[in-house]
């Protein structure tokens, strides 16, 4: 009745509209906060299941070397004591696996920084080919450990991609870690 004798509440319909929109634009954000949110959390799932394959494929690796180490000292020492040259060593296994898995990773990984960390990984491996089994041995210890600094968030990308194809920085933690034998 009051509206018929003064007319249309403009001030009401448009205050009901803007509580509406406001009430709306909330809602929307919301839903768009949760959807990114889980979103990211299916990322990371994804990429932290290809990366334990690859953190298994590098352990797997990483025994053989470890094994292969101490196979080469007990014929360094056998041949020393009977100076006999024995057979060569068996060839070193195939990195398939261990590449497959840093492909399937990075196949999965969409972020251009993970992919670049990968990229590298992919790089460092490739490239142990040229160091002995000792050498790989402590290698691949050393990617392991910056891999997953890299993926708790201890390490950014860029400082874990410097670590990993940087032969500089591999050679001087070689150093560091290859006991000195005197030669023996």
């Amino acid at each position: 009745m009051v509206e018929a004798k003064n007319g249309w509440d403009w001030n009401a319909f448009i205050s009901t509209l803007l509580s509406t929109l406001a009430g709306s634009a909330a809602a929307f954000l919301g839903a768009f906060l949760v959807f990114r949110n889980e979103q990211r959390e299916r990322y990371e799932s994804r990429v932290d299941d290809a990366l334990a394959g690859v953190f298994r494929s590098l352990n797997d690796r990483s025994v053989i070397m470890r094994e292969r180490t101490l196979e080469d000292r007990e014929r360094e020492r056998t041949e020393r004591v009977i100076r006999k040259k024995l057979p060569p060593l068996p060839a070193l296994p195939s990195d398939f696996d261990l590449i497959n898995a840093i492909t399937i990773a990075e196949v999965i990984a969409r972020r251009p920084r993970d992919r670049k960390v990968l990229y590298a990984l992919m790089v460092s491996v490739a490239n142990m080919r040229a160091l002995t089994a000792q050498e790989q041995k402590i290698g691949l210890g050393s990617l392991i450990m910056t891999l997953r600094r890299w993926r708790l968030g201890d390490e950014t990308a860029e400082r874990a991609i410097e670590n990993m194809v940087n032969p500089h920085i591999i050679r001087a933690t070689l150093i560091e870690k290859v006991p000195d034998d005197g030669g023996q």
